[in-house]
């Protein structure tokens, strides 16, 4: 569940004009940090960023997906992260943009 070697160092690359990141384990994934922020979350080799209150309509628009987990009494769960827009994934630029956003 959680994040591989290789899409780390995929993350890093893509992410590269941020900084070095940081990955922690957690909860069968990785927060990704920033410094001492955690911006990002990797689950699956799935990237989701941090989403505000001011950002959520615009991972809407790019057709993203918010966080969601199974819970042990069959409900499910959800955080406020947000899947990388697959567009992003292939360009450096954008996916710095969504990083920043989700850093600040």
């Amino acid at each position: 569940m959680s994040a591989s070697p290789g899409f780390r160092e995929f993350l890093q690359e893509l992410l590269g004009a941020l900084g070095e990141l940081r990955f922690r384990a957690m909860f069968g994934g990785h927060g990704v940090y920033l410094h001492d922020r955690m911006f990002g979350l990797v689950v699956r080799d799935t990237l989701y960023l941090k989403g505000f209150p001011d950002t959520v309509a615009d991972f809407e628009a790019a057709g993203s997906e918010m966080f969601t987990y199974a819970m042990k009494d069959g409900r499910t769960g959800s955080i406020n992260y947000w899947r990388m827009p697959e567009s992003a994934l292939d360009d450096p630029d954008e996916a710095v943009d969504w990083a920043r956003r989700a850093v600040r």
